[in-house]
């Protein structure tokens, strides 16, 4: 580990910032001439809809109003007569900027440029990650908002007045960005109520939170009541654990399926079902966590492996470094931590690990916090 900072440390403490957008940039350069640029699969429906704008048409479907960025990005490139590859190019741009943000998070934690750089570092090579930003899909742009949004709450925490409504705008252009936004709407509310100090400040902030709730609940019923794509029964049915892989072959009361109430319709067979129900969302928590799939290589499977053990391993003493450096960006954490991952957990887990890319750059500073603290302890008992 000494030999690793004192190699890096006349680099770091000079230009960071300038070998982070070096790297990046030769990174997706090589990732583009290793994928090219991805519009086929699930951008199909995208550009679709983008053509549907273009030729003042409604989108085909209502759901299509939660991946709107991307789909105004494709509408936007036809209006000026331009390459899709201009999508591709705002996305990688957008997410350099984000990723900056998160060198800001980290540096701001730490007060070390080394362990920001450290940090952005460990982001920027994971692979899983970073190559969304060649897709033509709803993930590039998401990602880079969900750590904009992250990151204002930080910077908003201890400031007042207009400041504050910018995590809110983010955040509902989160939930426009994908449906999944809404998922994050939960831990915000609950930390908004946690770091209320007078009575008459956390009783009005549980009722506004209360009220948010509610419409997102009735929002995510709207979503999920009855669409090929989004019906929140028929995981629990046919006993998904990756989304659109059932284990379950054969469906013993297809009628089941046909609710007019999504989430009725879930809770209804959560009760029914206590004990399906338990087995498979703690299989889907840790599917969520476990980025590796029977269905990639071995030796993808190695690499995620090789990668996220020491990740995971030191971001459990993390925790109690973000603690002590910063308690109310600590609450948030830890509710976003809890509430997301079950959230999705209700549901089903992605086919390529998607939904867990949100919390990927948080696991990683909690895992550089993590190793700065056990450094440190090791320091301290080497010098008494």
């Amino acid at each position: 580990m000494r030999l690793l900072r004192d190699f890096f440390s006349p680099f770091i403490n000079t230009r960071p910032v300038l070998i982070l957008a070096l790297l990046f940039a030769g990174l997706h350069i090589l990732l583009y001439l290793r994928l090219g640029i991805v519009i086929t699969g699930e951008a199909e429906k995208y550009i679709e809809q983008g053509e549907r704008l273009y030729l003042n048409q409604p989108f085909s479907e209502q759901k299509y109003f939660f991946y709107l960025p991307v789909i105004l990005l494709v509408w936007l490139v036809k209006t000026l007569h331009i390459g899709l590859g201009w999508v591709v190019i705002v996305q990688i741009l957008f997410s350099a900027f984000s990723q900056y943000c998160f060198y800001r998070l980290t540096l701001d934690l730490t007060g070390k440029k080394n362990i920001a750089f450290i940090a952005a570092l460990l982001l920027l090579v994971f692979m899983p990650y970073q190559a969304w930003n060649l897709y033509l899909y709803s993930e590039s742009i998401f990602l880079s908002l969900s750590v904009l949004f992250i990151y204002s709450i930080y910077k908003t925490q201890q400031q007042k007045g207009y400041k504050q409504i910018i995590p809110v705008v983010l955040l509902v252009i989160l939930i426009f960005s994908r449906p999944t936004g809404i998922l994050l709407l939960f831990p915000w509310v609950i930390y908004q109520i946690w770091i209320q100090k007078s009575t008459y400040k956390l009783l009005l902030h549980s009722i506004a939170g209360l009220m948010i709730m509610l419409l997102a609940f009735l929002l995510i019923n709207m979503l999920y009541a009855g669409g090929a794509d989004f019906n929140s029964v028929l995981p629990y049915v046919e006993q998904h654990i990756i989304c659109g892989v059932p284990t379950v072959q054969t469906v013993s009361n297809p009628g089941l399926l046909k609710t007019g109430s999504a989430l009725g319709g879930l809770i209804t067979w959560i009760i029914h079902h206590p004990v399906d129900f338990a087995g498979l969302f703690i299989k889907r928590l840790i599917s969520f966590f476990n980025l590796t799939r029977s269905y990639y290589s071995t030796l993808h499977n190695m690499l995620l492996v090789l990668y996220l053990l020491p990740v995971y391993f030191f971001s459990f003493p993390g925790w109690g470094k973000i603690r002590e450096q910063n308690s109310l960006f600590f609450r948030f954490l830890l509710c976003l931590f809890i509430l997301y991952p079950c959230a999705i957990a209700l549901q089903c887990d992605d086919w390529h690990s998607r939904f867990t890319m949100p919390l990927m750059p948080y696991i990683i500073l909690l895992a550089v916090l993590g190793i700065k603290s056990v450094l440190w302890s090791q320091k301290q008992v080497a010098t008494t």
